[in-house]
């Protein structure tokens, strides 16, 4: 009894460090999104994202692109359903960054512990660079989350009968 006294104080410790590192990072996110300074490359693909999903223009084709055609589909659906707009692209890039953030920490928590997610959402968010390249809306956001959520299925166990 007096061993889970300890083990659950330090696990309610991690878990509300956890939680107030997102909470830094929520805060970093409003404050980026209507505050953040802009840079022509958002413009751009949020335009070009709702070209291809309104008008059916196709990367490759209709216009010249270095990025995969993914990312065009992923920022125009938000530009077609909320209308375009700076900001809608901002928020679907904090939506992708966070979904990112759960699974890294989710991985981390995995593979070497809760005070490694720990770890992991706090290097996040007390990284100035961080914020800057993943809330803006390029194509960081959504190829960290892809890169992640690959990670994510290639470590995480699978169930019985499930191939390697």
């Amino acid at each position: 009894m007096t061993e889970q006294a300890p083990k659950s104080a330090r696990h309610a410790v991690a878990k509300a460090l956890v939680v107030s590192g997102l909470v830094v990072v929520l805060v970093e996110a409003a404050a980026f999104c209507f505050y953040g300074t802009t840079v022509y490359d958002e413009g751009g693909y949020l335009y070009e994202g709702w070209l291809v999903v309104r008008h059916g223009w196709l990367p490759f084709r209709d216009f010249y692109t270095k990025l995969p055609p993914l990312i065009y589909w992923l920022y125009g659906l938000g530009q077609a359903a909320c209308g375009p707009g700076l900001l809608v692209g901002r928020l679907q890039a904090v939506l992708m960054t966070l979904g990112m953030l759960a699974l890294s920490a989710a991985l981390a928590r995995r593979l070497a512990g809760k005070w490694a997610a720990v770890l992991v959402v706090w290097l996040f968010a007390l990284s100035p660079a961080a914020v800057n390249a993943y809330f803006h809306a390029h194509s960081q956001a959504p190829t960290a989350l892809f890169v992640v959520l690959a990670w994510y299925f290639l470590l995480w166990p699978h169930p019985a009968g499930w191939a390697r």
